[in-house]
Protein backbone atom coordinates (compact mmCIF):
# COMPACT_ATOMS: atom_id res chain seq x y z
CA UNK A 1 0.00 0.00 0.00
CA UNK A 2 1.48 3.42 -0.83
CA UNK A 3 2.21 6.37 2.09
CA UNK A 4 -0.65 7.79 0.47
CA UNK A 5 -3.54 5.34 1.06
CA UNK A 6 -1.81 4.78 4.61
CA UNK A 7 -2.61 8.35 5.29
CA UNK A 8 -5.98 8.37 4.37
CA UNK A 9 -6.71 5.39 5.62
CA UNK A 10 -5.27 6.38 8.92
CA UNK A 11 -7.22 10.08 8.80
CA UNK A 12 -10.38 7.81 8.08
CA UNK A 13 -9.62 5.69 11.29
CA UNK A 14 -8.72 8.95 13.20
CA UNK A 15 -11.95 10.54 12.11
CA UNK A 16 -14.40 7.45 13.48
CA UNK A 17 -12.56 7.22 16.77
CA UNK A 18 -13.17 11.38 16.74
CA UNK A 19 -16.61 11.14 15.50
CA UNK A 20 -16.80 8.09 18.36
CA UNK A 21 -15.47 9.60 21.00
CA UNK A 22 -17.57 13.40 20.88
CA UNK A 23 -20.86 10.94 20.81
CA UNK A 24 -19.97 9.32 24.42
CA UNK A 25 -18.91 12.12 25.39
CA UNK A 26 -22.03 14.22 24.83
CA UNK A 27 -24.23 11.09 25.00
CA UNK A 28 -23.09 9.93 28.63
CA UNK A 29 -21.73 13.28 29.72
CA UNK A 30 -23.58 16.33 28.71
CA UNK A 31 -26.85 14.80 27.79
CA UNK A 32 -28.04 13.84 30.98
CA UNK A 33 -26.90 17.47 32.46
CA UNK A 34 -28.64 19.36 29.56
CA UNK A 35 -31.95 16.48 30.67
CA UNK A 36 -31.86 17.32 34.28
CA UNK A 37 -31.39 21.44 33.60
CA UNK A 38 -34.71 20.75 31.46
CA UNK A 39 -36.63 18.92 34.00
CA UNK A 40 -35.34 21.89 36.93
CA UNK A 41 -36.70 24.66 34.47
CA UNK A 42 -39.76 22.52 34.14
CA UNK A 43 -40.66 22.20 37.90
CA UNK A 44 -39.78 26.01 38.18
CA UNK A 45 -41.94 27.14 35.55
CA UNK A 46 -44.98 24.76 36.88
CA UNK A 47 -44.39 26.20 40.40
CA UNK A 48 -44.68 29.66 38.49
CA UNK A 49 -47.85 28.44 37.05
CA UNK A 50 -48.99 26.96 40.28
CA UNK A 51 -48.49 30.12 42.28
CA UNK A 52 -49.87 32.24 39.40
CA UNK A 53 -53.39 30.58 39.20
CA UNK A 54 -53.26 30.49 42.91
CA UNK A 55 -53.05 33.91 43.30
CA UNK A 56 -55.63 34.32 40.68
CA UNK A 57 -58.42 32.21 42.56
CA UNK A 58 -57.10 34.27 45.45
CA UNK A 59 -58.20 36.99 43.70
CA UNK A 60 -61.43 35.61 42.18
CA UNK A 61 -62.53 34.55 45.93
CA UNK A 62 -62.23 38.06 47.15
CA UNK A 63 -64.01 39.59 44.55
CA UNK A 64 -66.78 36.80 45.25
CA UNK A 65 -66.64 37.22 49.03
CA UNK A 66 -67.40 41.57 48.43
CA UNK A 67 -69.77 40.64 46.49
CA UNK A 68 -71.75 38.03 48.79
CA UNK A 69 -71.62 40.83 51.37
CA UNK A 70 -73.56 43.31 49.61
CA UNK A 71 -76.83 43.50 50.35
CA UNK A 72 -78.16 44.49 47.09
CA UNK A 73 -77.78 40.85 45.50
CA UNK A 74 -78.96 39.19 48.36
CA UNK A 75 -82.30 41.35 47.80
CA UNK A 76 -82.16 40.28 44.71
CA UNK A 77 -82.11 36.69 44.72
CA UNK A 78 -84.90 37.01 47.28
CA UNK A 79 -87.12 39.05 44.77
CA UNK A 80 -85.69 39.26 41.61
CA UNK A 81 -85.81 42.95 41.09
CA UNK A 82 -85.16 43.78 37.67
CA UNK A 83 -83.78 47.29 38.41
CA UNK A 84 -80.30 45.73 40.13
CA UNK A 85 -79.67 44.16 37.14
CA UNK A 86 -80.46 47.41 34.91
CA UNK A 87 -78.17 49.25 37.96
CA UNK A 88 -75.40 46.95 38.53
CA UNK A 89 -75.01 44.26 35.99
CA UNK A 90 -74.69 45.93 33.03
CA UNK A 91 -72.19 44.41 30.36
CA UNK A 92 -69.98 47.08 31.44
CA UNK A 93 -70.11 46.50 35.30
CA UNK A 94 -69.21 43.55 34.63
CA UNK A 95 -66.28 43.60 31.85
CA UNK A 96 -65.14 45.81 34.61
CA UNK A 97 -64.89 43.25 37.27
CA UNK A 98 -62.09 42.00 34.72
CA UNK A 99 -63.25 38.63 34.63
CA UNK A 100 -65.22 36.44 31.51
CA UNK A 101 -67.89 34.87 33.53
CA UNK A 102 -70.51 35.88 36.35
CA UNK A 103 -73.50 33.78 37.73
CA UNK A 104 -75.62 34.03 40.59
CA UNK A 105 -77.20 30.78 41.30
CA UNK A 106 -79.90 29.89 43.89
CA UNK A 107 -79.34 27.26 46.86
CA UNK A 108 -81.08 24.80 44.14
CA UNK A 109 -78.28 25.59 41.99
CA UNK A 110 -80.49 27.23 39.51
CA UNK A 111 -79.20 29.81 37.86
CA UNK A 112 -80.61 33.16 38.41
CA UNK A 113 -78.28 35.14 36.29
CA UNK A 114 -75.42 34.88 34.35
CA UNK A 115 -73.69 36.63 31.72
CA UNK A 116 -70.36 35.78 29.58
CA UNK A 117 -67.93 37.35 27.50
CA UNK A 118 -65.66 36.15 25.10
CA UNK A 119 -62.24 36.84 26.24
CA UNK A 120 -61.04 37.73 22.78
CA UNK A 121 -63.51 39.46 21.62
CA UNK A 122 -65.18 40.53 24.22
CA UNK A 123 -68.54 39.94 23.15
CA UNK A 124 -71.47 37.92 25.03
CA UNK A 125 -71.60 34.30 24.23
CA UNK A 126 -73.08 31.30 26.19
CA UNK A 127 -70.97 29.20 28.62
CA UNK A 128 -72.10 25.66 29.74
CA UNK A 129 -70.40 24.65 32.97
CA UNK A 130 -68.74 20.89 33.52
CA UNK A 131 -70.18 20.07 29.66
CA UNK A 132 -73.54 17.72 31.27
CA UNK A 133 -74.60 21.16 32.73
CA UNK A 134 -74.69 20.07 36.49
CA UNK A 135 -72.03 21.50 39.57
CA UNK A 136 -69.33 19.37 40.43
CA UNK A 137 -70.17 17.68 43.75
CA UNK A 138 -67.81 19.60 45.54
CA UNK A 139 -69.58 22.92 44.15
CA UNK A 140 -72.34 21.39 45.09
CA UNK A 141 -71.67 21.08 48.39
CA UNK A 142 -70.14 24.37 49.12
CA UNK A 143 -73.72 25.87 47.50
CA UNK A 144 -75.81 23.75 49.64
CA UNK A 145 -73.52 24.61 53.05
CA UNK A 146 -73.33 28.19 52.40
CA UNK A 147 -68.90 27.83 52.17
CA UNK A 148 -66.47 29.46 49.95
CA UNK A 149 -64.70 27.55 47.25
CA UNK A 150 -62.51 27.75 44.57
CA UNK A 151 -60.95 25.65 41.59
CA UNK A 152 -60.87 25.15 37.70
CA UNK A 153 -64.35 24.18 36.45
CA UNK A 154 -64.62 22.38 33.04
CA UNK A 155 -67.00 24.33 30.65
CA UNK A 156 -67.24 23.60 27.19
CA UNK A 157 -65.13 26.95 26.29
CA UNK A 158 -62.10 25.29 28.26
CA UNK A 159 -60.80 25.35 31.61
CA UNK A 160 -62.12 28.57 33.78
CA UNK A 161 -60.60 29.70 37.15
CA UNK A 162 -63.62 30.04 39.51
CA UNK A 163 -64.62 31.15 42.86
CA UNK A 164 -68.17 30.67 44.98
CA UNK A 165 -69.20 32.75 47.55
CA UNK A 166 -72.25 32.65 49.92
CA UNK A 167 -74.50 35.53 49.61
CA UNK A 168 -75.16 36.38 52.72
Amino acid sequence: MHVRGKVTLLLALLFAVLIAAQWGIQHYLMLPRFVELERANARTDMERVEFTVERELQSLAAMADDWGNWAEPWDYMRDHNPSFVRANLTDAAVKSLKVDYVALLGMDGHYEWSRAFDPGTGKQIAIRLNRSGQLEPQWARALADGTQVTGLIDTDAGVMLAARAPIL
